[in-house]
């Protein structure tokens, strides 16, 4: 990348930072995001990290089959 590429990038990126230490629930996000993130490697290595699990569907239904095999 070129300097100045990253020298705009480098702002974007702090101005970002900010953002979440200003805000409560930001600040809250963005940590749960990071804390997240490291548990889950994506091959490109960016964050990758849904802030709010989806409820119902068919998660659910597939997990209680399989205790139910199991007794």
């Amino acid at each position: 990348y070129s300097r100045q590429y990253t020298r705009k990038n480098r702002a974007l990126i702090r101005r970002k930072k900010l953002k979440f230490k200003r805000s409560g629930e930001g600040r809250k996000r963005g940590l749960l995001k990071k804390r997240m993130a490291l548990k889950f490697k994506t091959p490109t290595g960016r964050i990758k990290v849904r802030y709010h699990k989806t409820r119902g569907g068919q998660g659910g239904k597939r997990v209680k089959k399989k205790q139910e095999n199991k007794k």
